[in-house]
């Protein structure tokens, strides 16, 4: 699986256990064992079907002064459709379904698809609901952590550490900070090993309402340029 992908499945695992935005007045932090923290995270994943919430994605770039920040609406419905509806400053989508990872330029008219059907199988088993945690703790050690500044306070913190040093030079670790009450997700850090960072912050939550099947299909107009490599996370 190409690392672009497996580095996607992480983050939608983590995404689909539910978000949940808080400030730093939130949930009182409970005390709990690493155990205690990854079943109630589980229970929490395997109750949701549905999801839809607002999302700030901000993005720290070695290159660039200042950060990018990036907004939109995040949508799941299990078991393996996710997407992306950039909205500001500029419009992007990017949809993962059984078949394909498509990202979809509008004002540009283009557009970059793969294949992911010869991946399936691997990204169900990590998605799917009573097998998802143990999948990821094979590539990937599990601790708590102590919260930094870009953690919520409050919140109960998840560290993934891949376990390949192939992978861990690109991907350094993903934190979860998770509501100690409900174990739902309330933000992700996702840092990358060339030091450039990304935040994903959620607020306007709705859980298992109704979602449109058509909310996950992208009709491309006609005169638009198919794309030959997939850059749609490429830091920019």
């Amino acid at each position: 699986m190409p690392r672009y992908l497996r580095s996607l499945i992480a983050v939608c695992f983590v995404l689909a256990s539910g978000s949940h935005h808080v400030g730093a007045a939130g949930s009182p932090a409970a005390e709990l064992t690493l155990d205690q923290a990854l079943s109630l995270f589980a229970k929490t994943q395997g109750s949701i079907q549905t999801l839809q919430a607002s999302f700030e994605e901000r993005k720290e770039l070695a290159l660039l002064k200042e950060p990018v920040i990036q907004k939109g609406t995040f949508y799941h419905s299990r078991p393996q459709s996710f997407l992306w509806d950039y909205a500001s400053p500029t419009v992007k989508q990017i949809l993962l379904t059984n078949d394909l990872l498509l990202a979809y330029y509008p004002d540009t008219k283009r557009a970059e698809e793969v294949n992911v059907r010869r991946w399936t199988t691997q990204i169900r088993r990590y998605l799917q609901v009573g097998e998802n945690l143990e999948e990821m703790r094979k590539d990937y050690d599990v601790a708590l952590g102590t919260a930094g500044s870009d953690d919520l306070a409050g919140a109960t913190l998840l560290i993934l550490t891949p376990k390949s040093k192939k992978i861990r030079a690109k991907l350094e670790q993903i934190r979860i900070c998770l509501d100690s009450v409900s174990g739902l997700t309330q933000r992700v850090i996702y840092k990358e090993g060339d030091g450039d960072k990304t935040v994903i912050t959620f607020k306007d939550i709705q859980v298992n309402l109704a979602i449109d099947a058509s909310r996950f299909r992208i009709t491309l107009p006609p005169d638009v340029k198919m794309g030959d490599s997939f850059t749609a996370f490429a830091s920019r």
